[in-house]
């Protein structure tokens, strides 16, 4: 696993939902690894558990329990097919910035997630300042992909 928390950002017809499909179908046969999506648009059904960003406060609360319980079994977990790596998607992460708890805790993954075996891809139209939490877009400073603009004549 060599992604920790990514951000992919572009504009709408850019790939950036296409580019989440392919990291959940890459890991969809392997044991080890579990994906969990938010996505606006209902575009990432196809992952181990999907929501909305309405219920991404709850999906994010289960994936730091899960971060704090791998804590107390020592610094750095092995995923197993029992305890599988969590890669969580996030989809149009905007929407679910909007919610503070929400942009709060994806920050705390961000921080606490790697030891755990837990890792976040976030794809964003832009940086807004007024919905990115400063320590999250700092975070993401050096971990970011900026997909080029759609050629205006293709479909897609």
């Amino acid at each position: 696993m060599t992604i920790h928390t990514r951000l992919i950002v572009g504009t709408t017809g850019s790939g950036k939902t296409y580019r989440l499909r392919q990291l959940a179908a890459q890991h969809a046969a392997d044991p080890t690894v579990t994906v969990w999506a938010i996505s606006p648009y209902n575009e990432l059904t196809d992952t181990d558990h999907h929501t909305s960003p309405d219920g991404a406060e709850r999906m994010l609360a289960a994936a730091l329990a899960l971060v704090e319980q791998r804590r107390t079994h020592g610094p750095e977990h092995q995923p197993t097919p029992h305890e599988p790596h969590l890669r969580i998607l996030v989809d149009e992460v905007e929407q679910v910035l909007r919610q503070p708890e929400a942009g709060r805790m994806l920050l705390q993954l961000a921080l606490t997630g790697r030891p755990a075996a837990v890792d976040t891809v976030l794809t964003a139209s832009t940086h807004r300042l007024d919905l990115w939490p400063l320590a999250l877009r700092d975070l993401l400073a050096d971990d970011t992909e900026h997909l080029p603009r759609p050629h205006p004549y293709t479909e897609d």
